[in-house]
């Protein structure tokens, strides 16, 4: 069964629309979530670039994508998808956590030797 993406396409006004059917099993939480329940669309003025246009085509789905994974992840107990946004913003938590940690006193060079 092929997998049916969602398109980016011209409307009247000149703008381009995308939607994204929203699946029935998380339709109630993702509603909860971010107010809309059955589909998620893209409203991409007329004045913004054809290539700007799927540029931010591509990371609205990607959004809709995570959140619908996170929503199934957090319903089974397992873990969640990342963003990239999401996973340099946590990397860099544990950077300074881990920085802090060791702020006061770092020890000698040797402990942290790789070899």
């Amino acid at each position: 069964m092929p997998i049916r993406m969602a398109a980016l396409n011209l409307s009247a006004t000149g703008a381009t629309k995308s939607r994204k059917a929203i699946p029935k099993d998380v339709r109630a939480e993702y509603k909860r979530l971010y107010g809309v329940s059955h589909e998620a669309i893209l409203v991409v003025s007329a004045a913004t670039s054809k290539a700007q246009a799927k540029a931010l085509h591509g990371q609205w789905l990607a959004e809709v994508e995570t959140r619908i994974e996170r929503i199934r992840a957090a319903a089974k107990g397992t873990g969640q998808p990342l963003t990239q946004r999401n996973a340099r913003a946590l990397s860099g938590r544990w950077y300074s956590w881990f920085v802090l940690r060791h702020a006061d006193d770092p020890g000698s060079p040797e402990h942290w030797a790789l070899g």
